[in-house]
């Protein structure tokens, strides 16, 4: 169990079912865990946002700095296939990503 998920248990806003059956559609569709606790309404996106900055200190994007990214140029466009994190600045050799899950492993 990830530590997102076990977050989401201790603070109650997700029950362990809803947490299994929310990893068994993530892995079947490919997506994230978040993704599909927000898809069937267990949780909404800034509640799990806010749970994620508070509990393990991640810094939150705004919607406005994410809409407003454009591809880095310096950065193969591979890099913008995969759905669990977008770059969204670069500065010398320190490269910045949004996560829907910073906690994800994988």
């Amino acid at each position: 169990m990830s530590a997102l998920a076990r977050a989401l248990i201790e603070s109650g806003r997700c029950t362990a079912e809803a947490i299994d059956r929310a990893t068994t559609r993530a892995t079947q569709r490919q997506s994230s865990l978040p993704e599909e606790l927000v898809q069937a309404g267990v949780i909404d996106s800034a509640s799990l946002a806010t749970l994620i900055n508070h509990r393990f200190g991640f810094p939150l994007a705004s919607p406005s700095v994410l809409a407003a990214t454009l591809p880095i140029a310096t950065l193969p466009a591979s890099l913008y296939g995969d759905a669990r994190f977008l770059p969204i600045d670069r500065r010398d050799r320190q490269l910045t990503l949004a996560m829907a899950d910073p906690t994800d492993e994988s």
